[in-house]
């Protein structure tokens, strides 16, 4: 395999690990809900929901 294609496979794979790894959103509504109770987390996540779909209309 040569240099560049070794590259690419490296990119390839740490970007496919950071896509696949939970984010912020995830741990704040994982938490809220194991922590509180499911309806809280539901709250949580509806939330999260309104505050991207507001930062999508407003980029």
């Amino acid at each position: 395999m040569d240099s560049v294609s070794l590259q690419i496979l490296s990119f390839l794979s740490i970007f496919t690990l950071a896509i696949v790894s939970p984010g912020p959103n995830f741990v704040l509504v994982s938490r809220t809900a194991l922590v509180h109770s499911r309806r809280s987390g539901l709250f949580a996540a509806f939330g999260v929901a309104t505050g991207s779909g507001l930062f999508a209309l407003a980029g």
